[in-house]
């Protein structure tokens, strides 16, 4: 009886699950539809906030790790300031009103106009900024910067590196073509280029391929110069960290150059100057749940296969789980047979460990394993991921079956020396069996 609840809950929860995905797909089509309607008619409107002066005490959003936020604080010091992860996050919150204005960069700006009417951007311009390569500091990076620098300058004085602006930065999605970088001879070595991934045109993913002005850029380099390329995407606050850590040869994600920046790491010659800019949203715009939901859903699903990228991230999260699960209970399991025969200071050692990982904010945990640990090692962000909730899989293994087996009473060890049974036979087939009843239940919560 309760197997067939369980199946009919199961086929109720596809049912409903096929229904908002029709649902939502046919809102994006809708909104497809309806986008160059009025498309046209938002370009002419006003935004809601006409000059800064009116934003002076307003919401306004910035992404973290980025010069935007000193620059909105200095030219509006009472404006309260929201952090968010990256640029698609900004404007969503802008559009549900979460925040008045967002800042951003003029020529992000004007890539994301293209596709969304719903904004304007108010005229006065922040601060200019010059953007380049970022290096660790390095010997090898003197060295790769150097070429950069010489190949920047070729590119200017052939007039090419202002083609590829021109490319990029505006006009139709279907002349900004990109050659496939992933096959590039390793003639004099592989670099390893960490990006966001989510700046157009800067760089972004389109169709599952990393495209924009600073990938050509640097594939077109790496052909030049005889070198493979790697490329590596992650949130913007975490470039720097990895790059200073060794993880990565060099970063490209619209990153301006600053004095403060400078002492950590090395800088390329600017490859091309933005602008920082407040967008808000037009006086017209589509400010509806169902209009909102619709574009929302068109933009981060459907637009450019972007439904692929949450599929490959799932996959990745299900990898991570299933792996943590299995050497995660190897590992508790024999850290807790070492620990029975363990004296008492190897045993204390242990229970520090376990209770030293555990306490220790998961964040800051994976951060210490990727950037101290690993920082020299050239390992993919997966496994070091796999690696970290192993080991603290491995600890609330150790703890359960710890606990579980001082729940079972010592005369049930002692009973069975009596009757002949050596150790490994007396917490096999005795000890063990009995302590999974008190420790399977919490066994099957944390795998749940």
């Amino acid at each position: 009886m309760h197997l067939r609840i369980k199946k009919h809950k199961a086929l109720i929860l596809i049912v409903c699950s096929a229904i908002l995905a029709g649902l939502f797909f046919t809102c994006a089509a809708m909104a497809e539809d309806t986008a160059s309607d009025t498309a046209g008619d938002a370009a002419g409107s006003e935004g809601v906030y006409l000059s800064l002066d009116e934003l002076a005490d307003k919401r306004i959003a910035v992404q973290e790790g980025t010069v935007i936020d000193l620059a909105v604080q200095e030219k509006m010091p009472k404006a309260k300031v929201n952090y968010y992860n990256n640029t698609p996050d900004l404007v969503a919150a802008l559009k549900a009103n979460k925040v008045d204005a967002l800042g951003c960069t003029e020529i992000f700006f004007r890539q994301y106009l293209s596709e969304d009417e719903a904004l304007c951007m108010i005229g006065e311009p922040l601060q200019v900024m010059d953007i380049a390569y970022l290096f660790p500091k390095a010997d090898r990076s003197r060295k790769l910067s150097g070429e950069i620098n010489e190949y920047i300058k070729k590119m200017e004085s052939e007039g090419k590196l202002e083609e590829l602006k021109d490319k990029w930065i505006g006009g139709s999605e279907d002349r900004k073509t990109i050659d496939d970088y992933s096959d590039l001879p390793a003639t004099n070595g592989t670099i390893r280029y960490v990006t966001e991934g989510l700046y157009p045109p800067f760089n972004y993913v389109r169709e599952g391929k990393d495209v924009g002005l600073e990938i050509e850029l640097t594939g077109e380099f790496c052909r030049e110069y005889g070198y493979a390329l790697n490329i590596t995407n992650m949130s913007f606050d975490a470039l720097m960290p990895a790059l200073t850590a060794g993880k990565y040869d060099l970063s490209a994600s619209g990153i301006a150059v600053t004095e403060e920046r400078k002492k950590n790491v090395l800088f390329s010659d600017p490859y091309i100057q933005d602008r920082i800019v407040i967008a808000v949203l037009r006086k017209d715009a589509d400010k509806s749940l169902f209009g909102s939901l619709t574009k929302s859903f068109n933009n981060t699903f459907i637009k450019e296969h972007r439904y692929r990228l949450f599929t490959r991230g799932m996959l990745t999260t299900l990898l991570i789980s299933v792996l943590s699960i299995i050497f995660g209970t190897v590992l508790g399991f024999l850290v807790f047979l070492l620990y029975r025969k363990g004296n008492r200071i190897a045993n204390k050692i242990t229970g520090f460990a376990v209770w030293l990982v555990q306490g220790m904010p998961l964040v800051v945990f994976l951060m210490i394993l990727y950037y101290v640990i690993l920082g020299k090692v050239n390992i993919d962000g997966v496994w070091v991921a796999v690696l970290g909730f192993t080991i603290l899989f491995g600890a609330s293994v150790y703890c359960m079956l710890k606990s579980g087996t001082e729940a079972v009473g010592a005369g049930q060890t002692e009973a069975s020396y009596a009757l002949g049974f050596n150790d490994r036979e007396t917490f096999f087939g005795i000890v063990l069996p009995q302590a999974a009843r008190h420790f399977m239940p919490s066994y099957n919560a944390h795998v749940r």
